[in-house]
């Protein structure tokens, strides 16, 4: 399953995940949230903390939302995160 990729540092999948995170949402502070989705590799610890816990956040508002769900995991992340990249 591709959500356990986030533990790698120089994740892909992490970086692109963070970047579908909505900088409008209410839970989030969206400063901080702007400034993960623009650091560049090295990423600091902070910076790295940072992601994955945004990246891990952004899966759970997915899975309750019910539009990642262990049947379709590897689907909806090559859709999500590959797809919507070309665009």
């Amino acid at each position: 399953m591709k959500v356990a990729v986030c533990f790698s540092t120089n994740s892909i999948d992490c970086h692109a995940v963070v970047q579908r995170v909505f900088l409008d949402h209410p839970d989030l502070n969206c400063d901080m949230v702007r400034m993960l989705q623009t650091v560049q590799l090295p990423y600091s610890w902070n910076a790295r903390l940072g992601s994955r816990l945004l990246f891990y956040w952004q899966v759970w508002q997915w899975v309750m939302q019910g539009k990642l769900i262990t049947g379709n995991a590897d689907e909806f992340l090559d859709q999500e995160l590959f797809l919507k990249a070309e665009n």
